[in-house]
C-alpha cells in the first residue's frame, strides 16, 4: 500500500465521517430535519449538475433549468404528500414538458436526463421517510448499501485491479471493484435484516435480502459509471470541490440515487401496505 494510497484513504474518510453522521442524525430525527437535508443535498446537486452540463466549450445551456429544478425539487416536499405515484406522474408531467420544449430548443435533453436522475430519487427518499414504521430503517438500508458497497468497490479496485468494467466510460472501474461491491451491499443488507428481525421482531429472508443488496450494488456501479460518462462528456475530473478525497456530492451520491430509485420502483411494484414496506419485507 503506498503513502499516496493511504493519504486518499485518510482524506476521503476524514471527509465522509462528518457528511456520514449528518446524514444519520437528520435521518434519524426525520420531519423537517431530513426534509431540510435533503433539499439542501439537492440544491447542490443540480447546481452541479448544472455546472457539468456548463462546462463544455459547445455548451448553451442557460440558467432557466437551474431555477425550474430547483423550483420542481422544493415542490417535491409537498408533492409526496400526495403519494409517491401522484408525485412522480406530475414530475414526469414536468419532463414532457421540458422534453417538448427541448425539441424546439435543442436545450433541454439534459434538463430531463437530471429531472429524472435527481429529482425523482430525492422525492422517493422523502416519500419512504415518511413512513412511520419502515421510513427510518429503509432510508439507513439504502444508505448503508450504497455506502458499503462503494467501499467495497473503492478497495478491491485499488489493491486487486484487473479487467476493466467499462473502459470507454469509467477507464478506473473494474470487475474487481464491482465484485467488492457486491459483496459490501450483501454484507449491508444483512446487517438491516438482522436488525429487523432483532429490533423490529419481523421475520425476513436473509438470502433476499442478500439477492437484493447485491443488485443494489449493481445499480450503484451503474450510476457512478453513468456520472463518470457524464463528466468525461464535460471535459472534468469531479463534479465539485465540496467534499476533498472525493470531489462534489455528485460524486458521492451517485449511486445512491440510482439505488434509491430502484427501492422506489420495486414499492410500487410490490405493492404492499404500507408500500415502503415492499422494499425491505421479503418472504
Amino acid at each position: 500500500m503506498t503513502d499516496a494510497y493511504k493519504g486518499d484513504i485518510l482524506t476521503r474518510i476524514i471527509t465522509a465521517v462528518p457528511a456520514i453522521v449528518l446524514a444519520l442524525l437528520c435521518t434519524w430525527y426525520g420531519g423537517a430535519a431530513f426534509t431540510a437535508l435533503v433539499i439542501f443535498a439537492g440544491l447542490l446537486l443540480v447546481y452541479e449538475g448544472w455546472t457539468l452540463a456548463r462546462s463544455r466549450a459547445d455548451s448553451r445551456v442557460s440558467i432557466a433549468p437551474l431555477v425550474v429544478l430547483s423550483l420542481v425539487l422544493v415542490l417535491a416536499v409537498w408533492l409526496v404528500s400526495l403519494g409517491l405515484l401522484v408525485a412522480l406522474l406530475m414530475i414526469v408531467g414536468v419532463g414532457l414538458l421540458t422534453l417538448a420544449w427541448s425539441t424546439l430548443t435543442g436545450r433541454g435533453f439534459l434538463f430531463v436526463a437530471f429531472l429524472i436522475w435527481l429529482i425523482v430519487p430525492l422525492t422517493i427518499m422523502l416519500w419512504v421517510r415518511d413512513d412511520a414504521q419502515w421510513g427510518l430503517i429503509t432510508v439507513v438500508a439504502l444508505f448503508a448499501v450504497s455506502w458499503l458497497s462503494d467501499t467495497g468497490a473503492y478497495c478491491a479496485g485499488r489493491l486487486i485491479r484487473g479487467p476493466r468494467l467499462a473502459p470507454r466510460l469509467s477507464p478506473n472501474k473494474t470487475w474487481a471493484g464491482l465484485m467488492g461491491g457486491m459483496i459490501g451491499g450483501i454484507i449491508a443488507a444483512i446487517i438491516i435484516g438482522l436488525w429487523v428481525i432483532g429490533y423490529m421482531g419481523i421475520s425476513v429472508s436473509l438470502t433476499s435480502l442478500a439477492i437484493m443488496g447485491a443488485l443494489s450494488a449493481v445499480l450503484g456501479q451503474t450510476g457512478d459509471i453513468v456520472e463518470s460518462a457524464l463528466k468525461r462528456w464535460a471535459g472534468v475530473k469531479d463534479s465539485g470541490k465540496i467534499m476533498p478525497g472525493h470531489g462534489g456530492l455528485f460524486d458521492r451520491v451517485d449511486g445512491l440515487l440510482f439505488v434509491t430509485l430502484g427501492a422506489g420502483l420495486i414499492a410500487l411494484w410490490r405493492f404492499k401496505e404500507p408500500p415502503v414496506s415492499g422494499i425491505l419485507l421479503w418472504p
